[in-house]
C-alpha cells in the first residue's frame, strides 16, 4: 500500500463511542478515490475490528487510544 490511513480518520469528533470503517472514514476529496480500492477498504475494516477489540479489552473509548 503506497500510503497509510491515520487512526484519527476512523474516530469522529462529535461521538465518543463510534469507529468508522470502509468508505465512511474522514478524508479529503483528493484522497477519497484511493481509499475506495478494495484492499484498502479491507485493511481499514480490519483495523476498525482490532481497535474495537482493544477498546473492549481495556475498557477504553476509541479517542483514548
Amino acid at each position: 500500500m503506497p500510503f497509510q490511513v491515520s487512526l484519527g480518520a476512523m474516530i469522529p469528533i462529535w461521538w465518543k463511542n463510534l469507529i468508522l470503517a470502509n468508505r465512511d472514514i474522514g478524508t479529503i476529496h483528493i484522497t477519497t478515490e484511493c481509499y475506495r480500492l478494495y484492499p484498502v477498504e479491507w485493511n481499514i475494516d480490519k483495523s476498525a475490528d482490532m481497535l474495537t477489540i482493544f477498546c473492549l479489552n481495556y475498557q477504553l473509548l476509541p479517542r483514548q487510544v
